[in-house]
């Protein structure tokens, strides 16, 4: 989880310049689809990140980056408002919902930043939606 920026920063640039060579962009914020842990406050996890896009098939890109198709299905759906070091209570809420729901993880989730965090943002500002998918 503490390598997390510093791989975003480099990630996010890199798929944009495949996504642009492969003739189209992104269609919505930023994503990180973890999976490889029921827990999503697990550490370490498993990370793909990049942009939701529109007629790519599946398959490598450039360099790392290759086009995956995140499978659908039923989730726990939560918007989280703050910093991302305070994340992790929104995922505890979101886990206690699928317990109530009488769900069990699925083993991945997906975070999509809303808010472009900038440097001189503000943090309290960022809206990020959590998506926690069930089995």
């Amino acid at each position: 989880a503490a390598e997390l920026v510093s791989f975003y920063d480099s990630v996010y640039t890199d798929v944009i310049a495949a996504i642009t060579a492969a003739g189209t962009g992104p269609v919505g914020p930023a994503l990180a689809w973890m999976h490889g842990a029921d827990d999503p406050s697990a550490d370490p996890v498993d990370v793909a990140a990049g942009f939701d896009v529109r007629g790519i098939a599946s398959g490598p890109l450039a360099g790392e980056v290759e086009a995956v198709e995140i499978p659908g299905g039923t989730a726990v759906v939560g918007v989280h408002v703050g910093g991302y070091d305070s994340l992790v209570r929104t995922w505890e809420a979101l886990v206690e919902r699928l317990r109530a729901e009488g769900l069990e993880a699925r083993g991945d989730t997906v975070e999509e930043y809303l808010t472009e965090p900038t440097p001189d943002g503000d943090p309290d500002l960022n809206r990020t939606r959590l998506v926690l998918y069930a089995r």
